[in-house]
């Protein structure tokens, strides 16, 4: 959940925003949703999930060896 959450927050709020900047926020909802799950699924599967999770795996092997 926690991983979920890392990248999923700031790149849906930098989408957003990136929205907003671009007047695309005038779009009809259903298109909107459209193509921010067109652009941001493929970017949270292929990119930022597994990024998040390896610097997680990385900072609880560096937690667990200070441990030791």
């Amino acid at each position: 959940m926690l991983t979920m959450w890392l990248s999923i927050y700031p790149a849906l709020t930098l989408a957003l925003w990136l929205f907003e900047q671009l007047g695309l926020s005038q779009l009809a909802l259903p298109l909107r949703t459209l193509v921010l799950t067109v652009v941001l699924v493929p970017i949270m599967v292929y990119v930022l999930v597994p990024a998040v999770t390896s610097a997680l795996k990385r900072a609880a092997r560096i937690k667990s060896s200070a441990k030791s």
